[in-house]
């Protein structure tokens, strides 16, 4: 007999699909009937050696119920009658569980969403304490939490203060600075505590001083400080 089969991960899964693929019920004759078909494949496939003690216990399990069947004189003991149906029983959940796999698979893949709490609806909330915690043991648990919370300190939240300020404010307060004809460095002029944002606004407005002719660079070297003067000195 001729049979083509998906890869299979397992020997329950191997199982499966041999008899899927005849289209029978999970019942002893049925196994009885693929057992011909699950040890051929098993013999000719290549498996894993750390899987194959489970395929060949699948197969041994097969081989019990056909004899089972073949022989019907045949006498069993009760532990394995009971391995039988217990195997019957797990095919079956098994094939259960992949339907249902699938099906799960096929609403996940739709993307709708749905959480339902039927079980819940109607029911009180309900609390059970130890059964030997008493009224004066649950009163201590209490106070030492309360006194943990006391000496547990709350992070305050750090608020950022918004002081923008306009280039043209920044030009006022350079011209300020330099009124009285010394000579003052970016660095001073932008602040000991400046951000970046500070010297880049102050960079802004020592460029438009001097474009304006208002102002006088000098910078000794690459790396020196830009040395800022201005060209109108005022007396007063």
């Amino acid at each position: 007999m001729d049979f083509k089969l998906k890869q299979f991960e397992g020997p329950l899964e191997l199982l499966m699909q041999l008899i899927e693929q005849e289209k029978l019920s999970i019942t002893e004759i049925a196994l009885a009937e693929v057992t011909d078909q699950y040890l051929s494949i098993i013999s000719n496939q290549e498996i894993d050696t750390a899987r194959l003690a489970d395929f060949l216990l699948i197969a041994s399990r097969l081989l019990l119920i056909k004899s089972k069947t073949l022989l019907p004189f045949l006498e069993l003991s009760s532990e394995e009658e009971q391995e039988i149906r217990q195997f019957t029983f797990s095919l079956q959940e098994y094939q259960r569980y992949k339907r249902q796999s699938e099906v799960i698979k096929g609403l996940c893949g739709s993307g709708r969403r749905c959480v339902r709490r039927i079980l819940w609806q109607g029911r009180g909330q309900y609390f059970f304490p130890p059964s030997e915690l008493s009224t004066t043991g649950l009163r201590d648990l209490c106070r030492q939490l309360f006194s943990s919370l006391e000496t547990f300190v709350i992070p305050r939240e750090e608020r950022i203060v918004d002081k923008s300020v306009t280039i043209e404010e920044k030009i006022g307060h350079i011209i300020d600075r330099i009124r009285d004809g010394a000579e003052r460095g970016l660095r001073t002029l932008a602040g000991d505590r400046a951000q970046k944002i500070d010297i880049i606004l102050c960079f802004l407005a020592v460029l438009f001083l001097f474009k304006q002719k208002l102002v006088a660079l000098d910078q000794a070297s690459y790396e020196s400080d830009v040395m800022i003067k201005s060209m109108h000195v005022s007396n007063g």
